[in-house]
C-alpha cells in the first residue's frame, strides 16, 4: 500500500507497506523488489539475476499488515523502473497453502536532475515594473527520466542584498 503505484519518493531509508488477512497465523511473508530494466532482484543483501523472494521480519508481520524496510544505500540502486511483489504462507497446513503473488506495485528509481531549466521571460537582466508580471521558461527531464514535478522561482531584490520576495 506505500508507496502506491508509481510514486515518487525521496528517501535513506524506503518502508515498503503492505496488508494482509488469514484466519491463522502467518508462517511467512515474503517480499520481491525487482529492477525490470537490469532483471535482478534484491537479495536482501545485494542485487542477483532473477526475481528474489525475501522473508519480512517476523517482528515487522502485524495481524492485518506488515512492513519491510530497506537501508537506502545509492550505489546499491541504479536508475531505473522496479516491480514490488508479495506473496504469504500460513501456518494451518502444508505448502499448499502457499499465496500466489499478488498484485505488483511499480516505483521509479531517478538519480538525474532535470537538464533543462531556465527562464525565457523577462530576458536576464532586463527591469520589469508591473504588479502582473508574468514568468516563463522551460523544464524538461532527460529521456530516461521520470519527469519534472515542479518548478520553483525565487526572485531577489539585487538592491537589498539578501532580501527575497516571499510572494506578496
Amino acid at each position: 500500500t506505500y508507496p502506491s503505484a508509481s510514486q515518487t519518493v525521496t528517501w535513506s531509508t524506503l518502508t515498503i507497506k503492505g496488508t494482509c488477512n488469514d484466519v491463522n497465523t502467518y508462517d511467512y511473508i515474503k517480499i520481491s523488489v525487482y529492477n525490470t530494466d537490469t532483471l535482478k532482484g534484491w537479495t536482501g543483501a545485494v542485487w542477483s539475476s532473477g526475481q528474489q523472494w525475501v522473508n519480512i521480519p517476523s517482528a515487522q508481520i502485524f495481524a492485518s499488515s506488515w512492513t519491510y524496510t530497506l537501508v537506502w544505500d545509492q550505489s546499491a540502486w541504479v536508475a531505473g523502473s522496479y516491480e514490488v511483489n508479495t506473496m504469504g504462507k500460513d501456518t494451518a497446513g502444508p505448502d499448499a497453502n502457499t499465496e500466489a503473488p499478488g498484485s505488483t506495485t511499480t516505483f521509479t528509481v531517478d538519480f538525474t536532475a532535470p537538464v533543462t531549466n531556465n527562464i525565457t521571460s523577462p530576458s536576464n537582466e532586463s527591469w520589469i515594473n508591473d504588479t502582473a508580471a508574468t514568468f516563463t521558461g522551460a523544464a524538461a527531464d532527460e529521456a530516461n527520466g521520470t519527469g519534472v514535478s515542479a518548478v520553483y522561482l525565487k526572485i531577489r531584490d539585487l538592491t537589498r542584498g539578501t532580501t527575497f520576495w516571499n510572494g506578496s
